[in-house]
């Protein structure tokens, strides 16, 4: 009667052990989405952290490349103003109709001279005319506007560009910690289902067992999923 009954008790201590087998493995591979959960919120607070850090930048480029164009084009201003107030006075003071009085003549010749002077000296501090990768080749020609403002925002378009990388990639990483956090959610609820079989008769052992072991593969794929998406 005793070797009857133990071969009675060997398939529910199969059964047993086959359960405790599975809660081992439903705890590490809950262990394993743990690992991933707090490093995808780690990337996740990185990327925020440079996406703020690129916006930053990309507003400072963009307030000083403006200041700079303000600057620039100002000057520019200045010596064409400057240049053609000069020719102005040049071409009174050579103007026979104009006037005849010698000291008149005189002053407009200096003040086209003084104005001359200014549009020449403006030129020295003008990017236009100072720095070749836009100065005019020739004296018909006029300044590379095109180039200059290309230069000017190309460098907010670079850090608009890491920042929007940054932004993607908190996007991302942010998404699979949410999605490993209920993916341990249903880990937690599998090792329940899993834990309470061995607890129960044998006529519901086998069905919650199931049903533990279905809610654990739920969460194994839904985590290879999000790891390689």
């Amino acid at each position: 009667m005793t070797e009857s009954l133990v071969q009675e008790n060997q398939p529910v201590d199969r059964l047993k052990n086959l359960i405790l087998f599975l809660i081992v493995v439903n705890t590490v591979i809950g262990a394993l989405v743990a690992y991933l959960q707090t490093d995808a919120g780690i990337r996740a607070n990185l990327s925020n952290a440079d996406s703020q850090y690129y916006s930053i930048l990309a507003s400072g480029e963009l307030v000083k490349s403006s200041i700079q164009g303000n600057y620039d084009m100002a000057t520019y201003a200045d010596v064409l103003k400057n240049t053609q107030e000069s020719l102005v006075y040049q071409f009174t003071s050579l103007d026979p109709n104009s006037t005849t009085d010698p000291k008149v003549v005189t002053s407009l010749s200096q003040q086209s001279s003084v104005l001359l002077a200014r549009a020449e000296k403006g030129r020295i501090f003008s990017v236009f005319f100072s720095d070749p990768r836009y100065a005019p080749k020739t004296q018909d020609q006029a300044p590379d506007f095109q180039a200059y403002l290309v230069d000017q925002s190309s460098p907010a378009k670079a850090l608009v560009e890491k920042q929007n990388s940054a932004a993607d990639a908190y996007q991302k990483w942010n998404r699979k910690s949410d999605a490993y956090v209920a993916i341990l959610t249903i880990l937690a609820v599998a090792f329940f289902l899993l834990g309470f079989s061995q607890s129960t008769i044998s006529r519901i052992r086998l069905f919650m067992a199931v049903l533990g072991l279905l809610t654990m593969l739920i969460g194994t794929f839904w985590g290879l999923a999000t790891l390689f998406s």
